[in-house]
């Protein structure tokens, strides 16, 4: 068990911790040889030992059953000890000098967090540079939102790597002030002054940094709480694709897709197992950091020497880079794969479609009579000129502009002359709708509107206009009119007339972009509503 003592501190008692006490005395003898021998330094003492006082009297006041040795050093810390501010350079009492030879004004790195919000990054980095600190922090403002996180990131790796000037030395040489008598007076009767006085009232742009300050922890524990988590199911993740991967090579059962077996087969093992391994370094290391984040957000000194953690950036640099480059040619051997695989299954899928297509085709009379380089399943529906999404019509198309198509149907009718209507569209020259008998061949062009517009849409819009028109005939154009919002699909109606059928009764015909006339210039055409009449 500890001893506890009563102290007497300026007419007041306080129960020490026997080693509290010891190491109080030590301190304030300390200050004692530090000072006394200098102008001025009982009031210096005086001051410290009756904030001491205040301190420990607000630690009892707080519910501090006994005042212990952590209490102390919190203390000593924020004041300053003379060993921290170099009493070994302290100059012989005889001398009476009332300076200590002066260190280079050199200004080092350190954490500002008396200016600091956050962490003490910003301000620290203004004082060194000389910037403003409101422009610092403009700028990191800024970049928290343009740099996807990367700032953040940053802003950690730079609060763990940077130490914080927690003592007058450190800042003395935080702001590059020469290290002598003078200036540590000074820095420690300003530590005094604010202990007593505690801070000013803040002003509104305190206030908003405070704010800043507070949303950016928010910020910062959620990036590195996300984070974790990531990192996690990514790290569980890379292991399950590892396992599954060596399954693969060794013919084991695997819950992945063929496609994942084949492009792992193709790598070699060596190359999956240094992919993965790098993987794994790289997502431990992020778990880390963010884990360690959150400690010293929560108020944790960073205990993690600057080497360190420069040692595990390099180390994650250079396992995100073998990572990378092994995982290329895995990526690499996957889409490979993968992009055979669903080519042969698209072109499994188109096949299937275009022998139903034909099957359709074929119930109904029509006979593909040519088919060179023709995509798709020759017929379709959904840009019907009716506006009806559900009818059926002939389509034909090849993006390269190359195929040379010809759709037939052929009928057995009586001798005499013959009419033939049919619905069409282009987006090309050169697409005919042609009768075919013993008397010769007839044709009539496909005008090319592509796929707005058309003469059927015209005529109805025009049709429209007119009030001697009934109310079934009305309702009906403007069932055409209003076919694809209202712009048409480009159909137009084709007619051919004074078709000779002889006596052996047979007429063939249909839809071609083969014309004699002129050379093909599109990439689809469409037909629909094929009407034979006699005259």
């Amino acid at each position: 068990m500890k001893k506890t003592i009563n102290v007497n501190m300026f007419g007041m008692l306080y129960p020490f911790d026997e080693d509290a006490y010891n190491l109080l005395n030590n301190y304030l003898q300390s200050l004692q040889k530090y000072f006394m021998s200098h102008p001025g330094g009982q009031e210096i003492v005086t001051d410290i030992e009756a904030r001491v006082a205040e301190l420990i009297n607000e630690l009892i006041s707080s519910g501090v059953q006994s005042v212990s040795v952590a209490d102390i050093k919190n203390i000593i810390t924020r004041i300053g000890s003379p060993e921290e501010l170099g009493s070994d350079n302290e100059p012989e009492p005889e001398t009476h000098s009332d300076t200590m030879p002066e260190a280079p004004a050199r200004k080092k790195l350190f954490r500002d967090t008396e200016r600091g919000v956050v962490a003490g990054v910003l301000a620290g980095l203004a004082e060194y540079t000389g910037m403003k600190l409101s422009w610092l922090r403009i700028i990191a403002v800024i970049f928290v939102f343009v740099s996807c996180g990367w700032f953040i990131a940053a802003y950690l790796i730079a609060w763990v790597c940077i130490p914080a000037a927690e003592t007058p030395l450190q800042r003395l040489e935080m702001k590059g002030e020469p290290v002598n008598m003078e200036t540590i007076r000074n820095m420690i009767l300003e530590n005094v002054n604010k202990m007593r006085t505690g801070s000013e009232l803040p002003g509104l742009a305190t206030r908003l940094g405070q704010i800043i300050g507070a949303i950016f922890r928010g910020i910062a524990y959620i990036a590195c709480g996300g984070l974790i988590i990531a990192a996690v199911c990514a790290l569980a993740f890379v292991i399950f694709l590892y396992i599954q991967s060596i399954m693969a090579t060794s013919g084991g059962t695997i819950v992945f897709d063929e496609i994942f077996a084949l492009s792992i087969s193709a790598c070699p093992t060596a190359m999956i197992t240094v992919a993965f391994i790098s993987a794994a370094v790289g997502l431990i290391l992020v778990i880390t950091l963010a884990s360690y984040s959150i400690f010293i957000l929560s108020g944790h000194k960073s205990r993690v020497r600057p080497w360190v953690a420069i040692a595990a950036i390099i180390l994650f640099t250079v396992s995100a880079g073998i990572f990378f480059s092994t995982f290329i040619p895995l990526a690499t051997a996957y889409k490979n794969e993968a992009n055979r695989h669903y080519r042969d299954r698209y072109e499994d899928y188109r096949s299937a479609e275009r022998s139903r297509s034909e099957k359709m085709l074929n119930a109904d009379g029509w006979i593909i009579a040519r088919d060179n380089n023709v995509r798709g399943d020759l017929i379709n529906k959904g840009e019907h000129y009716s506006g009806y999404s559900n009818k059926y019509y002939l389509d034909v198309w090849e993006s390269e502009g190359t195929m040379a198509a010809e759709i037939v149907r052929e009928e057995k009718v009586a001798p005499g002359t013959y009419t033939l209507s049919a619905v069409a569209r282009t987006n090309g020259e050169g697409v005919e709708i042609f009768a075919h008998t013993s008397a010769g061949r007839y044709a009539s062009p496909v005008i090319a509107y592509g796929k707005e517009g058309g003469e059927i849409w015209n005529k109805a819009v025009e049709a429209l206009a007119d009030t001697t028109l009934t109310d079934s005939n009305r309702m009906l154009m403007k069932q055409y009119a209003d076919a694809n919002n209202s712009h048409g699909y480009g159909w137009s109606r084709v007619n051919i007339g004074n078709i000779e059928v002889a006596g052996d009764s047979l007429i063939t015909y249909g839809i071609t972009n083969l014309s004699p006339a002129s050379g093909w210039n599109g990439s689809w055409f469409s037909a629909t509503e094929f009407i034979l009449h006699k005259n």
